[in-house]
């Protein structure tokens, strides 16, 4: 039974957007800031580790604050939301740059080897952690998911202008691939299921992007609160009893 109140729509919207930053946020203090603090310290903060950093910042901060912020002059949300999910992509794909380490070392001895890969990514000197702490793997699978769940990424911001099903359905798949991947990674692994260190690593961005899907599923129950939070706008439209809503094409 859909909600009839849109007040209450917009009270659970804005609710699940302040638990996702909020989750950010406590891992920001707890983890990711102390990783950029060693990663400095120990000359580790390579391009493929900066742009780790920077997407658990975009992911688990940047992506619910912008629907917690009003639009700005020739920043209306809808583009901010764009960019903001276009960015994070971008940099996932980034994190697969140490590639170029790997070749300038190596040549391409070794490249399809899983062992090599891992032992260079994971190697002290290197410490190239992106793949390890997304997917629980420093394999080829986990590698390729970091390129296509970046796809993925760049896609939604593409797309997030466009009818609010597809919409939904986008940011139902970034949130599933983000949770239940590394699973299927470690099942064809034979590993365990998740590791002590992939929970801890990326319980925020369960928390972030379970509290974002739900909220764009509330918002699409009416037009008027999927314009209003997502579009940052308002529809009029005649209304006899102020909660019943016709819903369009949008």
């Amino acid at each position: 039974m859909p909600i009839q109140n849109p007040f209450t729509i917009h009270r659970i919207f804005r609710t699940l957007m302040v638990v996702a930053l909020i989750s950010g946020l406590a891992f920001f203090v707890t983890n990711n800031l102390d990783f950029i603090i060693n990663a400095i310290t120990y000359g580790k903060a390579s391009l493929p580790n900066i742009a780790y950093w920077l997407s658990k910042l975009v992911g688990t901060i940047l992506i619910p604050l912008v629907f917690l912020l009003p639009s700005f002059e020739r920043f209306e949300r809808i583009k901010m939301v764009k960019y903001t999910f276009i960015t994070y992509g971008i940099l996932q794909i980034l994190t697969l740059s140490w590639v170029f380490w790997y070749l300038g070392a190596n040549g391409s001895g070794g490249f399809f080897s899983n062992d090599a890969i891992t032992a260079f990514q994971s190697a002290q000197e290197n410490s190239f952690v992106a793949s390890y702490v997304y997917w629980d793997t420093y394999s080829w699978l986990g590698n390729l998911a970091t390129l296509l769940y970046g796809a993925l990424c760049i896609y939604t911001g593409l797309e997030f202008d466009n009818h609010k099903k597809k919409v939904c359905a986008l940011s139902a798949a970034v949130a599933l691939i983000r949770i239940f991947l590394p699973v299927i990674l470690n099942i064809v692994s034979g590993n365990e299921l998740f590791s002590a260190f992939w929970i801890t690593n990326n319980y925020a961005d369960i928390l972030t992007f379970v509290a974002f899907c739900v909220a764009m599923f509330v918002a699409q129950i009416y037009d008027e609160t999927w314009i209003y939070h997502i579009w940052d706008q308002e529809l009029e439209r005649p209304d006899e009893d102020g909660l019943e809503y016709e819903d369009a094409d949008f």
